[in-house]
Parts: structure tokens; C-alpha cells; sequence
């Protein structure tokens, strides 16, 4: 199987967000939770002493969740996105007219000053979503294939082949 795609650096933001962005952002905004949990819960008691308990603890939890959620969406919405334009920046070789190769061995991935041979079983599994298939290479690292510009057919086609020869892998994959 032979197809020709552009990897922008819109495509690479797709894939870091598919690749550990979820996880990222739950262990982020649940780390954020667990600290506000261990060192504002005392000063919350303090600070509404008379209110009942339950007051008490629902404003502590809106508190830490609404600190949560900020931390999930900077870490989704703009350190995600910062970070993969750098990589893009920094390594404009690795980015641009791609091409793909993929039979029984593994996949040969062509760029514009560049060519990469894997063999399926270098690579820990896949992921997809509407706009992108991510393929693994580890928890952090994943080279990325935009749909965009490709048909139904050939999108139909190399599922079934990744399906065939590597593993999908769950959106929270990166926590594991």
C-alpha cells in the first residue's frame, strides 16, 4: 500500500493531543486537585467556620475542580500546541510532503530530506480519531498521518492494515 500526505504543523498539534494530551491534562489537573486537597482544606474549616460541613466541603470542591479544569485546558489548548510548534520549528525536515509505504514487514516513511524503515514490531500500536491515525513508537513518541488528504478507500485500507498488524491503542494510553 502507497499513498502521498502533507504533515502540517496543525496535524502535528492533532497528534500530540491524541498521543499523551488527555493524559497530560488528567494528571496535571488531578495533581493540581490532590495539592489544593492536601493544603487548603484546613484554611477552608477555618476561613467558613459556622457554615455546615457540607458547605464547607462543596465550595472546597469547586474550588480544586475549577483549578483542575484550568490546568486540563492550558495544558490541552496552549502547552500542547506550544510545544509541538517548536518541534516543528526546530525540525523542518521531518515535516512537509510525506509519503508512506506499508507491506508485510513494516512501513517506510519518505519526507523531503529524509527515510525511516519500521518494522511493525517497532512500533507499540496506533491511534485514531476523525482528522489523524498516530502511530506509536513509544508512550510519548508517535509519528503522525493526516486523513485530509486522503480518500475514503485508502483510509478504509490502512486501518484494516494497522488493525491487522499492530494493536490500537486506548486515548489514555500515555498514563500506562
Amino acid at each position: 500500500m502507497q499513498f502521498r500526505y502533507e504533515l502540517s504543523k496543525a496535524a502535528l498539534v492533532q497528534g500530540a493531543r491524541l498521543q499523551n494530551g488527555d493524559g497530560q491534562a488528567i494528571v496535571f489537573g488531578g495533581g493540581l486537585f490532590t495539592v489544593f486537597t492536601v493544603t487548603s482544606l484546613p484554611d477552608f474549616f477555618n476561613k467558613y467556620e459556622g457554615r455546615t460541613l457540607a458547605t464547607v466541603v462543596l465550595l472546597w470542591l469547586l474550588f480544586c475542580a475549577i483549578a483542575g479544569l484550568t490546568v486540563a485546558a492550558l495544558t490541552t489548548f496552549v502547552l500542547i500546541p506550544m510545544r509541538a510548534g517548536s518541534l516543528y520549528r526546530q525540525n523542518p525536515m521531518l515535516y512537509g510532503a510525506m509519503a508512506i509505504e506499508a507491506d508485510d514487514e513494516g512501513i517506510t516513511i519518505t519526507g523531503p530530506r529524509m527515510t525511516s524503515r519500521l518494522a511493525w514490531s517497532d512500533l507499540r500500536g496506533f491511534k485514531e480519531n476523525g482528522k489523524i491515525f498516530l502511530l506509536c513508537l513509544s508512550k510519548s513518541v508517535g509519528h503522525t498521518i493526516p486523513k485530509q488528504d486522503l480518500s475514503d478507500q485508502t483510509i478504509r485500507e490502512f486501518r484494516a492494515l494497522l488493525e491487522q498488524k499492530l494493536r490500537r491503542l486506548p486515548r489514555l494510553s500515555g498514563l500506562i
